[in-house]
């Protein structure tokens, strides 16, 4: 009996995984897309994970640009049938190019790629350059281009990386009139989702610790 019963567990076992990975093979997008900028990326979406879940990895290649950009979202357990609608430029600087993809910031400088999380940090950026994980000016070349769409949500975030390296002259004027709460009416639409007050105290508190 004890013999049966090691039949029957091996066989659901072994049942589940074919059952698991033989729908892998639908589970695989690969897609070219050429975005408003002209840069001709070549997408690789695909399932990946263990026994615990399946979810989205993400590989992207950019026709002559150097390197790749990739990430992994465990939220997503299912690949869409058409993923370029998921990509928006966010940001665009002379030679730079930022688009978004789900949470993802992909930087496109000149002949070369990074990407980061959109809540990538100041600790996060500090510890993959000391273990020379990223390409520094990149990154920095995307934060800046951020920055300078005026947007709120992307300076108290990213303003940090920034600085890390070099301030932007225009940038730092900005925020000055900001911390004086002298708003353009460009830029109080831009920034609707925040009020006035809390724009202007971010930037007094930011030069206070200079």
């Amino acid at each position: 009996m004890k013999k049966s019963f090691l039949v029957k567990v091996f066989t659901f076992v072994l049942g589940f995984l074919l059952l698991l990975f033989s729908g892998c093979s639908d589970s695989d997008l690969k897609q070219t897309i050429e975005t408003i900028c002209g840069d001709r990326m070549q997408i690789h979406a695909y399932l990946s994970g263990n026994l615990h879940g399946m979810y989205l990895h993400c590989e992207i290649k950019v026709s002559g640009v150097k390197g790749y950009a990739y990430f992994s979202d465990k939220r997503i357990t299912s690949i869409p049938a058409d993923i370029s609608d998921r990509i928006q430029l966010i940001a665009r600087q002379q030679s730079t190019r930022v688009y978004r993809m789900i949470d993802e910031i992909i930087v496109i400088h000149e002949n070369k790629i990074e990407n980061f999380n959109v809540n990538y940090s100041i600790s996060d950026f500090q510890r993959e350059i000391e273990i020379n994980a990223v390409d520094a000016s990149t990154i920095w070349f995307g934060t800046l281009a951020l920055c300078q769409t005026r947007r709120f949500e992307y300076i108290s975030h990213f303003l940090p990386i920034l600085d890390c390296f070099q301030k932007d002259e225009d940038i730092t004027s900005m925020l000055r009139r900001w911390a004086n709460k002298d708003f353009t009416d460009e830029e109080l639409q831009i920034n609707k989702a925040y009020t006035i007050d809390s724009i202007s105290k971010w930037c007094v508190d930011y030069f206070e610790k200079q």
